[in-house]
């Protein structure tokens, strides 16, 4: 196999090899020094081939996770619809991981934090978590790293909230129901919701 011509493109180097063309990375031209009329032994062309894709899916999962503050269950799934083998998916993780911009304990505390603003209580926190994939052992860990102060601040806006939604209803009881229905759906506890009433 030979080289017949290497030039640059906007969507990175045009290779030709055995007149046959070829959109390589940057990378992968000065990695494997793919210049004109250098001869490749037959084996090489899809180990170049390869590492060109991966570099190419390395990039979009780089951009697509700096760009959308996904984890790693997103990237995995998002990697996943290019049909790409999970072996060569977990390497692109690890390597993002490597890097820092992969770091599902960071993700999921602010993640977290960003639940509680939202008014959210610990139950409907839990089931969103399970459904960003996160694992369990750090859904858990999340949960034990909750700021109470702002947990219950949160609890107390939509307390106050539900007081002034349901204000006009006459009859207590059924406004105390109405207001703990309400707080339900948004997830708090029995125990949360005595805890802003007492």
């Amino acid at each position: 196999m030979i080289v017949n011509d290497s030039k640059k493109d906007k969507k990175g180097y045009l290779v030709t090899i055995d007149n046959k063309d070829y959109i390589i990375d940057e990378e992968i031209v000065i990695k494997y020094r793919l210049v004109k009329n250098k001869e490749l032994e037959d084996n090489l062309l899809n180990k170049i081939l390869h590492d060109n894709n991966m570099i190419i899916y390395y990039k979009k999962a780089l951009n697509y996770s700096l760009k959308y503050n996904k984890n790693s269950a997103a990237i995995y799934d998002y990697l996943n619809k290019f049909e790409i083998n999970n072996r060569d998916i977990a390497e692109i993780i690890d390597n993002l991981i490597k890097i820092h911009v992969l770091d599902d304990e960071k993700l999921i505390l602010n993640t977290l934090d960003t639940l509680i603003r939202k008014g959210n209580g610990k139950l409907l926190i839990k089931e969103k978590l399970y459904n960003l994939k996160y694992r369990e052992e750090l859904i858990n860990l999340a949960l034990t790293r909750i700021n109470y102060d702002d947990y219950f601040a949160s609890l107390k806006k939509l307390y106050d909230k539900a007081l002034i939604k349901y204000d006009k209803e006459t009859d207590s009881y059924i406004k105390n129901m109405k207001i703990k229905k309400y707080l339900y759906q948004r997830g708090y506890s029995l125990d949360d919701i005595n805890t802003i009433k007492d």
